[in-house]
């Protein structure tokens, strides 16, 4: 969503840049997924500590599994953090090669599988026709019972109907949600007000480091294509 990373935007004076620029509001768009992925992954972490503190009596997460939805940049960055807390780190990404899982130490199993085995399941699909609302209500029955979700990805990739019955019942221990499917969040969205559930305004990306990494990144290809040279991070239409 082009208006979340707006003011960065602007702040670099790239938001009125022409549309048919080779540098233009969607370079800076690409700049920005890949200059902010690692303070996201940190988010995803930091998530899966404060909930597992917050909601209950805290358990070790040595020797839990994190299932992440999708294995593309945030969630590679993922699982070397959670691994060195003695997570075990599992993925389902039908798009990913074999050895993608094999360099990382990740074991690549289906979907269903995912959700049976993880005691957090963090979402990082994009957001598609196949993948809009993947966790609903039966996703959710088919987690360990009390496990936690995390989602920095797209709002709409969460039931949220869904997800609200699952925390009633207890079937979903706890939320980390830096996306809702409609932004801002209503007021009196049943989400609000709970003690397991952790929600952050589309934030995760923050970081004094990576806002100075994106200035610099996004200056310096700006001098680049007004040298005459390729852009490091062009888009193609």
């Amino acid at each position: 969503m082009a208006r979340d990373h707006d003011h960065l935007h602007a702040a670099l004076g790239l938001i009125d840049a022409p549309r048919g620029s080779e540098f233009s509001e969607a370079s800076a768009q690409a700049i920005t997924r890949a200059v902010l992925a690692d303070s996201e992954s940190d988010f995803v972490l930091a998530s899966l500590i404060d909930l597992d503190e917050g909601v209950r009596l805290m358990s070790r997460i040595e020797g839990t599994a994190l299932g992440l939805v999708g294995f593309g940049h945030i969630p590679r960055l993922v699982a070397p953090k959670a691994q060195a807390f003695g997570i075990r780190v599992i993925a389902c990404d039908p798009y990913a090669k074999p050895e993608v899982f094999k360099t990382a130490g990740v074991e690549s199993v289906d979907f269903d599988t995912l959700l049976q085995s993880s005691d957090y399941v963090s979402v990082h699909a994009p957001l598609l026709a196949a993948t809009r609302g993947m966790m609903n209500a039966a996703a959710f029955a088919k987690m360990k019972k009390g496990a936690y979700i995390v989602n920095t990805a797209r709002g709409p990739l969460i039931d949220e109907p869904a997800l609200v019955a699952a925390l009633d019942s207890g079937q979903i221990g706890g939320a980390g949600l830096d996306v809702v499917a409609s932004e801002p969040l209503a007021k009196d969205s049943p989400l609000l007000g709970r003690d397991n559930v952790i929600i952050s305004p589309h934030t995760a990306f923050y970081s004094i480091e990576a806002l100075n990494e994106l200035q610099t990144k996004c200056a310096t290809d700006v001098a680049r294509v007004l040298s005459g040279e390729k852009a490091v991070y062009p888009i193609s239409a």
